[in-house]
């Protein structure tokens, strides 16, 4: 056990180092410790300072459990069988295998994002220390770097927590030859919102300073400069990130639904006022987008038809849930929605700009993209007939046309206002919450809810509504629901964070979807500890027919679950 975690020491400070201007000056040993690897307080403040990175590039520099999610929430789908997307994305669902050697392993997330948080907290039992200090002493730097290290440390173990049923608890008083003990995610969520809490504290009375823009390659590189103060840029993300994962780890409606709402407005309200966007730049500063390569299109990537069909007010999208399985194929979707192109054809839909307003311009793009796009015909490629589209997500492309290097939306103003919605939709205000629906919903071209004063109260728009969703339990012999309704406040309210955070919140349908019921049924809630990291703490490897979860809760979403509990009964797979 004790080769082992010098092991992972030696990684973490491999990680740490890696993109870092001032290289650490380590000892060339085979088992190098904590004390030489940061003898320097510069080698410390470099450790926690490229650690954010490694979380970023742990979900969108390709990996497994990133592709996984994407599919199994619907956001995508491909049959390659690159990321093991080729097991989790068909229908019907199969179990995750966690077998040693199973050929869609998700140890490499699991093991950056204990990385990450353990490099965080290895810098922070440094920077504790009543002795640590700076030459020349600077107070400050000390603090900022406190801060930075308990933001990092607790937005890994929060991610931790969203996708895997147990995780270790890190601390900086960790003794680092032993093991942590493996707890159930509900306690390693409150303790990622407690390094938020400690981060939104120092940040908010201890830092007159934060590294600005251009010194923040290690950092947060970005057009929106790292400021302290309780209304300061790191307060406000942290304030974000917990209204995220306060919302996110909820495995079934029921978790959802008992979510503490009241807490969730206030971190909303506290977070970011803006869109956050950070600077990729794939080959100089290692910061990189490019989730599942979706942007090759082709087999990698297309939308699901049945989760894009919701915007069609043209009957098409009805006519598909009633064709059999066998015959269905892709559908005109024609929708008032700006985010997808407009046109009676699909040669119409190939050359419109969609949004075709300001709203809509991207960081990188010189014009207006549609968030999705009509793919041209001689791209096609047939997929299972339940998810075949025409469809794309397109509203990065153009980060993907200069290789991927610009700024980039990672955390949507959006998406807290649609978090402060669901806040007031379960509280039964329904004139706040159609308040922030809307700030998106007219501006994207939907007609704006008004006069809403019950949950069953149907969006406007009549015949012509959106979004438009499936009810009821689905046909064996479609694959899918066969009646269709004008969705209800909390159906608005899902339609847009859906296309809000589409590939900006890793696994975002996922995640958000288990929570509401959303989720095709037998759909795992969530991730066993991989195999790799059994095997080395001497633990029986689970998963597969075993899979249990966590707190009682069972691991797989089932169908008397969607039936009872959903909020939409649109859950694929009865």
């Amino acid at each position: 056990m004790r080769r082992l975690r010098s092991t992972i020491l030696g990684l973490l400070v491999a990680v740490g180092a890696a993109g870092c201007d001032d290289q650490l000056i380590v000892q060339n040993e085979n088992n190098p410790d904590a004390e030489r690897a940061l003898s320097r307080p510069t080698d410390v403040e470099n450790l926690v300072a490229g650690q954010f990175r490694n979380v970023h590039n742990t979900w969108w520099n390709v990996t497994n459990l990133q592709a996984q999610v994407t599919v199994m929430g619907q956001e995508s789908f491909s049959g390659n069988a690159n990321y093991g997307m080729n097991v989790r994305a068909p229908i019907p669902r199969a179990l995750i295998d966690n077998s040693r050697g199973n050929p869609a392993d998700v140890y490499g997330t699991f093991a950056a994002l204990n990385q990450a948080a353990r490099a965080a907290a290895l810098s922070l039992s440094r920077l504790n220390r009543t002795d640590f200090t700076f030459y020349p002493t600077d107070l400050n730097q000390v603090r900022r770097a406190r801060a930075f290290g308990y933001f990092v440390k607790g937005v890994a173990m929060g991610y931790a927590a969203l996708a895997f049923d147990s995780n270790a608890v890190i601390t900086p008083d960790d003794n680092t030859s032993e093991i942590n003990p493996l707890r159930d995610y509900t306690t390693v969520m409150q303790a990622a919102l407690d390094d938020l809490d400690t981060a939104i504290a120092i940040a908010t009375a201890g830092i007159t300073s934060l590294p600005n823009a251009a010194g923040q390659l290690n950092w947060m590189p970005g057009p929106t400069t790292l400021t302290s103060g309780a209304t300061g840029t790191l307060a406000r993300l942290a304030h974000s990130y917990k209204a995220r994962f306060r919302a996110a780890v909820a495995r079934t409606p029921a978790e959802r639904a008992a979510v503490n709402w009241t807490a969730v407005l206030a971190d909303a309200d506290a977070g970011i006022t803006a869109d956050y966007s950070l600077t990729m730049a794939n080959v100089t500063g290692g910061w990189f987008y490019r989730p599942m390569q979706m942007d090759l299109f082709q087999s990698w990537h297309q939308m699901w038809a049945g989760m894009v069909g919701m915007a069609d007010t043209s009957g098409n999208f009805a006519a598909w849930l009633n064709t059999p399985l066998d015959n269905k194929t892709p559908f005109l979707v024609q929708t008032p929605d700006l985010r997808i192109p407009s046109g009676a054809t699909r040669a119409a839909q190939n050359t419109s700009s969609g949004c075709g307003a300001s709203a809509c311009l991207q960081p990188g793009a010189t014009a207006p993209l549609p968030f999705l796009r009509n793919r041209p015909g001689g791209q096609d490629v047939g997929v299972d007939a339940i998810a075949h589209s025409y469809y794309d997500f397109y509203r990065f492309q153009a980060l993907w046309n200069v290789t991927r290097n610009g700024p980039v939306i990672t955390f949507t103003r959006a998406e807290l206002d649609l978090l402060a919605a669901e806040s007031y939709i379960r509280a039964n205000d329904f004139a706040n919450a159609m308040t922030r629906i809307n700030l998106t919903r007219t501006a994207r071209g939907l007609p704006a809810l008004a006069g809403i004063a019950t949950i069953n109260d149907p969006v406007p728009g009549g015949t012509a509504c959106v979004p438009r969703v499936p009810t009821g339990a689905t046909n064996p012999a479609m694959g899918s629901p066969t009646t269709t309704a004008c969705g209800n406040i909390m159906e608005a309210m899902k339609w847009e964070k859906r296309l809000e955070t589409a590939y900006i919140m890793p696994g975002a349908w996922y995640f958000e979807g288990r929570g509401w019921g959303d989720i095709p049924v037998g759909t795992q809630l969530h991730f066993p500890v991989p195999y790799t990291e059994l095997d080395s703490r001497r633990q029986p490897i689970y998963g597969g027919t075993s899979m249990t979860g966590a707190n009682g809760v069972s691991a797989v979403y089932s169908a008397a679950e969607r039936l009872s509990n959903s909020t939409s009964n649109y859950g694929y797979g009865h």
